[in-house]
């Protein structure tokens, strides 16, 4: 047993990256850890922006070494009709070494005795370790002088200790000592390691907090401090607390005011200032916005007076551009916006925003007439909800962008705007991806979200945006998903298929090649979207979405009711039934033959010889309709099912006794119009063709 610990050092790597490095790391030594059945006493990955390390306590020498019993290939493969090793057979002895004395015969098949185990672990280790390196998926890589790897920033350094002896490994052109190295703000201090309870210690004297967890702590730590101190509480934002733990090796917290003039900006501004660039908390004091901020050091042997002073000077700076974007913006009406808008291009082939914001208010009313009917004034909500993109706070790339839509709201209450208008300008936004907790809570608000959502789709696919592989400029996978969620989360039972041709109506677009490529984009998304929230199996979901209505709560609600149906036997022997009704449809149609759903003359037609059979399936499936045309109009989705169920045995029967594709015309063009006005029946629902049962038998007659 020995103790084994393993330092990687790099040039300070960005925040998303040194995540992706630690998770992938820590992933690859366990599941080996794992895979091999390696006992040790605990593993423990640590990281800070310039290292890597591993300490693993108590692993073993070696793998245990036992003795298995494994298969071999069939006998009449082995050996011939003679009993003679065939060519096959001394390839596979030669291959697994043994002789064949050591084969046994069994069920078939050849068995031989192995030994497994007996490697290095610290051997294995090492592979894994190089492996895992070259392997990490970042999202940019370079390469530099002496190295033959890809890695995110430069590797300078390996420190390699088993117990308190130096492992030789070499990456990258750097080989493993026993040196590594303190914290770069504090001398960036060359240190020896003699052990590795000396490592840590070392680690501890020349400030670098290995564990994120510890470095959290001391985060934690300075703001109740403050808090005590000064009355101010910290503003938490898990991102930038994650942010500032990745950015530091020993975090010194620190406190510092700026102007109390600044306070008469919106307080997403002020935030913004603080966090966008300068990675800094804001401070709320008696729950209002305070003029404190709190910001995290590397260096605990800094000036901290001078580094305070530097700190607020950089941020006065920010906070005065803010204040003359605000000052600036405000001295504009609602209307010079909508004149601005009328000049920046939304997409290339897409027009301007203004005349983005002609579309979705023309579609917001198209769904509001075809939902609620509030006759609410759509082209004044749609300019609240995009002036802001033309202010001077917002436009131009600036740190405030994110607060796109949030600052419109703002400057809307300062314009006089009621809040119940003045909020779409940030709830039409929402949400801004699948399971996103910020939800429109406004009527007004989710139909522009609806609209806007659509707009960018339906744009993305004319202008040739459209997604493809890991490419999607416009974003609009995101905005789909988003859109299915905010109609299955709020229970919004608008047709989207509706709502889709509309926007292609205002788009000008008549092409039925691109209008198929957009549905079927869209009930691609709810598939993906339905199987993965609700777990409803993709053979009903393609069932359900073969209908050309898309109403989400509707297609969850007929998916859940087949979903539960599915596993009984009535409910497999109908749709046995259905797929032969199904069949028999398409051959007749391959062969040319013609058919149609007006039956009732056939049927009525006693020269016909018309079975009892077929009178009993056609009276029986038109008392179904009948009854479901009613239960449609309520939405009754159990009771239509439960209809279409209760044709099973007539279906049966018919099958049983009645030979489709007879010889003589009339009847089998009778036969095939019944068959047709079962199908369509059912297709009402969904296409039940397309859900698999398993062990299904089917026949045709």
């Amino acid at each position: 047993m020995s103790d084994v610990l393993f330092e990687l050092g790099f040039e300070e790597i960005p925040v998303l990256e040194i995540e992706t490095l630690y998770e992938y790391f820590d992933n690859n030594i366990r599941e080996l850890i794992k895979i091999k059945d390696i006992k040790v006493s605990s593993i423990d990955t640590y990281s800070t922006p310039r290292r890597i390390i591993l300490l693993i306590k108590d692993l073993p020498k070696e793998i245990p070494k036992k003795n298995i019993r494994k298969k071999g290939p069939p006998v009449n493969v082995f050996f011939d009709k003679d009993g003679n090793i065939t060519k096959q057979g001394n390839g596979f002895l030669k291959s697994k070494n043994i002789k064949n004395s050591d084969i046994e015969k069994e069920n078939g098949f050849v068995f031989y005795n192995a030994k497994e185990g007996g490697e290095q672990i610290i051997d294995i280790l090492k592979n894994t370790i190089e492996q895992t390196i070259k392997s990490v998926p970042f999202k940019k890589t370079m390469k530099w002088p002496g190295s033959d790897i890809a890695f995110s920033r430069p590797i300078r350094w390996i420190l390699f200790l088993n117990n308190k002896n130096i492992e030789q490994l070499e990456i990258a052109g750097v080989k493993a000592s026993n040196i590594t190295y303190g914290n770069r703000s504090v001398g960036n201090k060359k240190l020896t390691a003699k052990s590795i309870d000396n490592y840590f210690e070392l680690m501890k004297e020349n400030y670098v907090a290995c564990d994120i967890y510890k470095r959290e702590e001391q985060i934690f730590n300075g703001w109740k401090s403050f808090s005590e101190i000064y009355g101010i509480d910290t503003v938490i934002d898990n991102e930038l607390v994650l942010e500032n733990i990745f950015l530091t090796e020993f975090p010194v917290v620190l406190k510092e005011d700026f102007d109390e003039r600044f306070l008469n900006l919106p307080e997403p501004i002020i935030t913004a200032a603080l966090k966008q660039h300068q990675k800094y908390f804001a401070t709320k004091k008696n729950g209002k916005q305070s003029n404190s901020f709190i910001f995290i050091s590397n260096n605990p042997e800094a000036d901290f007076e001078i580094l305070k002073e530097n700190n607020k000077r950089v941020l006065t700076a920010r906070l005065e551009d803010a204040e003359f974007y605000y000052k600036s913006d405000l001295k504009r009406s609602i209307n010079d916006y909508r004149t601005l808008l009328n000049d920046i291009t939304f997409y290339d082939k897409l027009g301007t925003y203004g005349d983005k914001i002609n579309r979705i208010s023309a579609l917001a009313s198209f769904t509001d007439n075809n939902y609620e009917n509030k006759n609410i004034d759509f082209k004044k909500l749609a300019l609240i909800s995009k002036f802001d993109i033309a202010t001077d706070m917002i436009k131009d790339g600036k740190e405030f962008t994110k607060l796109q839509g949030i600052i419109g709201y703002h400057y809307a209450l300062e314009m006089g705007i009621p809040k119940n208008q003045a909020i779409v300008s940030k709830e039409h936004y929402y949400p801004c991806t699948k399971n996103d907790e910020l939800m429109p809570l406004s009527y007004e608000s989710i139909v522009l979200s609806i609209a806007d959502k659509v707009d960018n789709i339906i744009g993305a696919f004319i202008a040739g945006y459209k997604p493809t592989g890991n490419k999607d400029i416009m974003a609009v996978r995101r905005d789909a998903l988003a859109l299915i969620y905010l109609l299955d989360r709020e229970n919004i039972h608008i047709n989207l298929n509706k709502v889709i041709s509309e926007s292609l109506i205002l788009y000008n677009i008549s092409d039925k090649k691109i209008i198929d490529e957009i549905v079927l984009f869209i009930k691609t998304r709810i598939e993906n979207y339905f199987s993965e929230e609700h777990k409803i199996p993709v053979d009903i979901l393609r069932c359900v979405l073969s209908v050309k209505d898309i109403i989400i709560p509707e297609i969850l609600k007929k998916g859940m009711l087949i979903n539960h149906e599915k596993t009984t036997d009535d409910f497999k022997t109908l749709i046995i039934g259905i797929k032969r009704v199904s069949n028999i449809l398409k051959t007749a149609k391959a062969s040319n033959i013609i058919y149609s759903i007006d039956i009732k003359a056939l049927l009525n037609n006693s020269n016909q010889a018309i079975s009892k059979y077929e009178k009993s399936l056609f009276e029986k499936s038109q008392s179904v309709k009948n009854e479901n045309i009613k239960f449609q109009e309520k939405k009754e989705f159990d009771n239509i099912l439960e209809k279409l169920l209760s044709l099973r045995k007539e279906i049966d029967d018919f099958f049983d006794n009645v030979l489709v594709m007879d010889e003589n015309e009339k009847l089998r063009q009778n036969r095939l119009n019944l068959l047709k006005y079962i199908e369509v029946e059912f297709n009402k629902f969904g296409d039940f063709s397309k859900i698999v049962i398993e062990g299904e038998k089917q026949e045709e007659r």
